[in-house]
């Protein structure tokens, strides 16, 4: 595993899923993409023939209705994710989609290949765009406090949970007009059509805080759908990041030698994947896990190499 080049492994992935999500493409609405570190590969650099490394960094792409990986990419050493995004998204089919990433991917590069691959745009806006940033927030508390300003649609939610309850209130600005003014290179933003932005007030045993954040988007919808997708995007942490770490215990896993690392976590989510296309059992994933241990039947089925259990004596 540590002498395996992890890229063509990398490709050769991301055109299976391509195939996989083909078959129910209609589900393919929202992708979003976030980057996870694999924090047992770290090395300190105590041992005697050690040095130091840091922590293996993988940057993935996922089909919340699919509940599927459709792809990933290592950030190389030294680099970071707003490099890794852009060769993720060149393996990838986009069309049709809204693709959702943290402020990581608040970069004109990363817009426009998502535009160019057909499809639209959700990204967090902070302070790396600092005079867009700004100019974000001023445009925002104008149109607030002049009401002959079209005001932007509105949509509520609120939950209660894990000892918190949560209001979460999503405005969407259509008139960007402002923007211009503000001398903050908006032009260069392809097919910018909103600004977004989400207020939450929690309250966790008794106290109570708030925070706004600020989104751009080449996507146009109503302001109910529009806060579904921004919720939705944590969901990449929840349903794949969480599982990973829980079920597969990745954070666990101190191989680190040669291409190891990313080698097995592109298994562990090819596996993910595996697990999430059997709808048919209806059991954990962990359960799942122990059955294909137990029963070789099971985990042809799995594979999807029912045909040689006869072969293999089944």
């Amino acid at each position: 595993m540590s002498l395996i080049d992890p890229i063509l492994w990398q490709q050769y992935f991301a055109s299976w899923m391509h195939i996989q999500s083909s078959e129910s493409r209609e589900l393919l609405k929202h992708i979003q993409i976030d980057g996870k570190v694999l924090r047992g590969s770290r090395n300190t650099g105590k041992g005697k023939t050690q040095s130091k490394e840091s922590a293996v960094e993988i940057v993935s792409a996922w089909s919340s209705e699919q509940q599927l990986v459709l792809g990933h990419v290592t950030v190389e050493e030294s680099s970071n994710e707003i490099k890794a995004v852009p060769v993720l998204l060149k393996l990838l089919d986009l069309e049709g989609a809204i693709v959702s990433l943290d402020a990581m991917g608040c970069q004109k590069e990363t817009t426009d290949l998502i535009i160019e691959g057909g499809a639209d745009y959700l990204v967090a806006l902070k302070g790396n765009q600092g005079t867009l940033h700004q100019a974000a927030k001023d445009l925002f508390i104008d149109t607030q406090a002049d009401p002959k300003r079209p005001q932007p649609s509105t949509a509520s939610s609120f939950d209660v949970g894990h000892g918190r309850e949560e209001e979460r209130t999503c405005y969407v600005l259509d008139d960007l007009s402002q923007f211009s003014a503000a001398d903050c290179n908006v032009e260069s933003w392809r097919d910018l059509k909103s600004l977004i932005v989400m207020e939450s007030t929690t309250v966790r045993q008794g106290k109570t805080s708030s925070e706004r954040r600020y989104y751009l988007s080449s996507w146009v919808g109503t302001a109910q759908e529009v806060l579904s997708r921004v919720r939705g995007h944590w969901s990449i942490e929840n349903q794949q990041h969480y599982v990973l770490d829980v079920t597969f215990r990745e954070d666990s896993s101190r191989t680190r030698r040669g291409f190891a690392a990313e080698n097995l976590g592109l298994l562990r989510r090819m596996a993910l994947n595996l697990l999430n296309l059997n709808v048919g059992l209806k059991i954990s994933k962990r359960r799942k896990r122990l059955k294909a241990l137990l029963s070789e039947k099971y985990l042809l089925s799995l594979m999807g190499l029912s045909h040689l259990e006869a072969a293999l004596g089944g």
